[in-house]
């Protein structure tokens, strides 16, 4: 613990302190665990953050969520192959099945 604190600013704990006494953040606690949880998730999306207006003490500030992405593009129709085409590219696969084939045969 004594490293954690090493590395906070100064204020830093007051601040989580005071704001869990004005009921800002709730009491650390096994019941709360589901609510601590949403507020560090909130943090990682960027919604809450510890900021420190004119250099003094520490405050946390509640954002609103960014908006959502837009929505992605509709995926492009496949292009249908023809039946013409079908039958000259399973040709080509066919035969070369059948020279590997061969080859392996041979091989042994």
């Amino acid at each position: 613990m004594a490293l954690l604190l090493g590395r906070m600013p100064p204020g830093t704990v007051e601040m989580l302190l005071s704001a869990i006494g004005t009921g800002m953040l709730p009491v650390p606690s096994p019941d709360t665990m589901d609510e601590w949880m949403e507020i560090y998730r909130a943090a990682k999306r960027g919604e809450l953050a510890v900021t420190f207006p004119d250099g003094g003490s520490p405050m946390l500030e509640f954002s609103p969520a960014p908006p959502p992405a837009p929505p992605a593009p509709p995926p492009r129709p496949r292009e249908v192959e023809s039946e013409a085409d079908f039958l000259v590219r399973l040709r080509q696969v066919r035969l070369e099945a059948e020279a590997a084939m061969e080859a392996r045969k041979n091989a042994g």
